[in-house]
């Protein structure tokens, strides 16, 4: 059996491996091998959505939210998505600067007024100054995050995963 598969392009331009002024229409065939989505408009395949789809509607695990906060200087800013109580995996990422600092934290308070619980679970400091990421959860507040130094300032991705049940 041969497979005989042709792409129609019309109208389009594709720079960078980026299509610009075109849909693809795939003519009820299917893509493949789809990698898990790491940012909000990448394409998810079947695993995961099955996979997430039946964790909401079971409750036995909470999906990931992301949100972008801007970090400048070594001032703190404040996650928006946490809750005053709870647990959380917290991945921080540059979208400044690929040589920024990143890290990924697991922090938790069973009441809004204690002090928390926390752990950095992996960091990457900034390439050539060695800034570094903190957490802080103020009493009664929510979760903040800031770098150590000046450098690398701009948006950061976090992503944020209630891990309590």
């Amino acid at each position: 059996m041969s497979n005989n598969y042709a792409i129609s392009v019309q109208d389009t331009i594709v720079k960078n491996g980026i299509i610009t002024k075109s849909t693809i229409d795939m003519d009820y065939k299917k893509i493949t091998s789809l990698d898990d989505p790491d940012d909000d408009y990448d394409a998810a395949n079947k695993r995961y959505v099955d996979f997430y789809a039946n964790a909401a509607t079971s409750g036995s695990a909470p999906l990931p939210v992301s949100e972008i906060i801007v970090l400048n200087n070594n001032s703190f800013s404040t996650i928006t998505n946490g809750g005053t109580t709870g647990s959380y995996l917290i991945s921080v990422v540059s979208l400044t600067s690929v040589n920024g600092p990143c890290g990924i934290f697991i922090i938790s308070k069973l009441r809004s007024n204690m002090r928390p619980g926390w752990s950095l679970v992996g960091q990457t400091p900034g390439l050539s100054t060695q800034e570094s990421l903190e957490i802080s959860w103020p009493s009664n507040g929510h979760i903040q995050i800031r770098k150590t130094g000046v450098n690398y300032d701009g948006s950061y991705k976090v992503v944020i995963n209630n891990t309590s049940l």
